[in-house]
């Protein structure tokens, strides 16, 4: 019978086993773990890019004002100092500066091991000050460099980075750049044009808007001309009938129903538009609103004709609400009012005629209300083309009448001899308000500021000339039966005598700042604007370039860098 061998594996054998086991899977368990770690930062950096997108996205979209009351005012960097460089590594000025504004958002925890991310925010000018610098006279006008490649990085020194956007830059120790890649060549080989810097100038006004943010006044006024008319003659019908029963009744029968008006029925009306502005609660949900209207009131004085001879003197008034409507917005909203002049005779053709005087009451109850006064383009373009139709007035002495484009002003009559003038008058007493440090009104609701931005002429204005476009007073005694919404709501038409108090809208608001070292500061802020001047702090254009930095040295700083303005 055979032995059977059950000697099995001796405990050297089994230890040189484990050994050559052990170096095998060494590599094996530490490629695995770092496959799980390099797997980890991936998922990790994949989120931090994520979450850089989206602020990147917040900060492009949203205007600064609601910036800085979502993470507070930003610190602000002025006067920061760039080099710049050609794309061969010429250096081209070192003088240039541009501002910086840095938001620090709360601190972030990422990824499965809830690293810590520093989160810093910043806008910056520094492209738009590239695109101006050395003023329209430079011989050359530069950009910022985009789409450059690691080849062209190479010709520059140590610290010159790639940003995503593909331009070639140098950080300072702040982490704002001190050296930035520029272009004097489109991309089509052109040569790049001198382009001001848009936060230093006016980015036009007619941006963005929405009818449910923004109140949008259109045309709504001048459209009611005609129909004020109509509507005179059934008022006149009215004292016809009671005059002369006989020729009432023959007039029913004319097809040319206004033979009853006298020829100075239109030439002796007037217009007034009224805007009011309000702030006001909601009872049913309890939110705030503003509201905003708009009322057009046409006053006629005029005789009947009884026989071919004109009877006395009659008074009468029309009036419409020609914009209504609340908003439920942070802010008061902008007013865009599309002025056009009241018209007599001739509507729509090249021989319109508009009365020579109009009026526009303010009956704002909101502080620092914003009002966009503007005279449509095509209106502006109203030029004819033989110099006897121009304007008749020589303002410049040169001896040769101004043309009607110099002016953005209108025609009152056949001789066209004088502009329209729009007098601007305020159911709010014009005095003096008191401002804290930040420039808002102290008791903002005992004091009410509108502020009239218009593309019209504002020469004179603020000399108090007679022949100025605009003219601050009280009406002198016109439409004075003319209340505010927040005075007596009986019927307006049934008080043609009454007097409510209008006063002269002024040309400033004097303004009396305190700091907050408790120094007060007076100054003059202006009523009337040009459309120019309206800078829209808040909606300026900047580079928006989002930093997220781990507090671990072994893991990525993400840097994501973009444009920023809708406008």
């Amino acid at each position: 019978m055979a032995k059977t061998n059950n000697k099995g594996f001796t405990l050297i054998e089994i230890v040189i086993a484990v050994a050559i086991l052990s170096v095998l899977l060494t590599p094996i368990l530490k490629q695995f773990a770092n496959t799980l770690e390099t797997s980890r930062k991936a998922k990790a950096l994949q989120e931090v890019n994520e979450m850089a997108g989206s602020e990147m996205e917040e900060f492009q979209t949203v205007s600064k004002e609601d910036l800085n009351d979502r993470y507070g005012d930003p610190t602000i960097h002025a006067d920061l100092s760039v080099t710049m460089y050609d794309t061969s590594a010429n250096e081209i000025a070192t003088d240039l500066t541009y501002s910086a504004y840095e938001y620090q958002l709360p601190e972030s925890e990422i990824g499965a091991k809830r690293d810590k991310y520093s989160n810093v925010v910043v806008l910056d000018d520094l492209s738009n000050k590239v695109r101006a610098y050395g003023g329209e006279s430079a011989p050359k006008h530069y950009k910022v460099a985009y789409n450059l490649t690691s080849t062209e990085l190479a010709a520059f020194g140590e610290g010159f980075e790639l940003t995503n956007e593909g331009s070639i830059v140098k950080y300072n120790d702040e982490g704002y750049v001190s050296a930035v890649v520029c272009t004097d060549t489109n991309s089509d080989g052109s040569a790049v044009s001198y382009v001001q810097n848009p936060n230093d100038v006016n980015l036009g006004n007619m941006h963005d808007l929405d009818k449910n943010t923004v109140a949008l006044i259109l045309g709504g006024t001048s459209s009611f001309d005609s129909e004020a008319f109509s509507a005179l003659f059934s008022k006149a019908m009215d004292h016809l009938r009671e005059l002369d029963y006989e020729s009432w009744q023959q007039a029913l029968l004319n097809v040319d129903n206004e033979s009853i008006l006298s020829q100075d029925s239109m030439n002796n009306s007037k217009r007034l538009i009224k805007i009011y502005t309000d702030k006001a609660t909601d009872a049913s949900t309890g939110k705030d609103y503003y509201i905003v209207k708009a009322d057009v009131y046409y006053d006629y004085t005029y005789s009947l004709i009884v026989d071919g001879a004109a009877t006395s003197s009659y008074h009468d008034m029309v009036s419409y609400t020609v914009f209504s409507q609340k908003f439920y917005t942070k802010q008061a909203p902008e007013i865009y009012f599309e002025y056009q002049p009241y018209c007599i005779s001739g509507a729509n053709t090249e021989n319109a005629v508009y009365q020579s005087d109009d009026y526009i009451l303010f009956d704002n109850n909101v502080d620092e209300s914003k009002l966009y006064l503007y005279k449509p383009y095509k209106d502006q373009q109203n030029a004819k083309a033989s110099l006897d139709d121009y304007y008749t007035i020589d303002s410049d002495g040169d001896g040769v009448p101004d043309k009607k484009a110099e002016y953005y002003t209108y025609y009152t009559d056949s001789t066209q001899t004088r502009k329209v003038t729009i007098h601007l008058a305020s159911k709010n007493n014009n005095t003096s308000v008191e401002l804290d440090s930040t420039g808002k009104a102290t008791n903002p609701d005992g004091y009410k500021r509108i502020y009239i931005f218009t593309n019209l002429d504002t020469n004179g204005y603020y000399d108090g000339d007679n022949d100025s476009q605009f003219q601050s007073d009280a009406f002198s005694g016109v439409f004075d039966y003319v209340k505010g919404e927040k005075e007596s709501r009986s019927s307006v038409e049934n008080e043609v005598d009454a007097v409510y108090l209008k006063y002269a809208l002024g040309n400033s608001y004097v303004t009396n700042t305190v700091s907050s070292d408790g120094t007060t500061t007076t100054g003059d802020m202006k009523v009337l604007y040009m459309l120019s001047e309206d800078t829209r702090e808040s909606e300026r254009l900047y580079t928006v370039t989002v930093k997220l930095t781990p507090d671990k040295e072994s893991l990525n700083t993400v840097r994501l860098s973009g444009a920023k303005g809708a406008n």
